[in-house]
């Protein structure tokens, strides 16, 4: 989209992608891969502190603002470059290296979803299973911290590609 009506939109997909980014690491900070990787950087217990208990309570909570924060910031930046960047995009490569870096996310945050004990409650709650019984799903749900790494650092690059797009702010 161009004009004055595709900056509002590439601003409101900007403001949405922070809003986004802030969700996605306060789901990280509260799970436990976090608290076993500040467990080698101190020795004191997260969970002994009282107001991180308190945060770490609302894990799920996290996950699923996450989740409707990251739809709406998809819907504004498929508005802002229609659902793909066309040949008349004046940005279209600085938008394909954005797209790129979502579709790599998106495949690393279905995986660290899927891994998590959020996911699992949430298949426990409509099947009656809980696929943790499963012994492929728990090799599978072992590599959870590993799958963390992955999805931040495809976070990065959507983050560094987009900023690079809009020197962090579009005008």
């Amino acid at each position: 989209m161009v004009g004055d009506l595709g900056i509002y939109y590439e601003r409101i997909a900007v403001v949405l992608g922070f809003v986004t980014l802030v969700a996605s690491l306060a789901t990280f900070a509260s799970c436990r891969s976090f608290i076993s990787l500040m467990s080698r950087f101190t020795n004191n217990n997260l969970l002994e502190n009282k107001a991180y208990k308190f945060f770490y309570k609302y894990h799920s909570y996290y996950w699923w603002s996450f989740l409707v924060v990251l739809a709406i910031h998809v819907m504004s930046a498929t508005i802002h470059t229609e659902l793909l960047p066309g040949p008349d995009d004046p940005d279209a490569l600085e938008h394909w290296f954005i797209l790129g870096f979502a579709f790599g996310t998106l495949g690393s945050f279905s995986i660290q979803f899927a891994s998590c004990r959020t996911f699992t409650s949430l298949v426990d709650f409509f099947t009656q299973k809980n696929p943790v019984k499963s012994r492929v799903y728990k090799v599978f749900y072992r590599f959870h911290a590993y799958y963390w790494w992955i999805f931040l650092l495809a976070v990065a690059g959507h983050v560094t590609a987009a900023a690079i797009h809009t020197n962090f702010w579009p005008s």
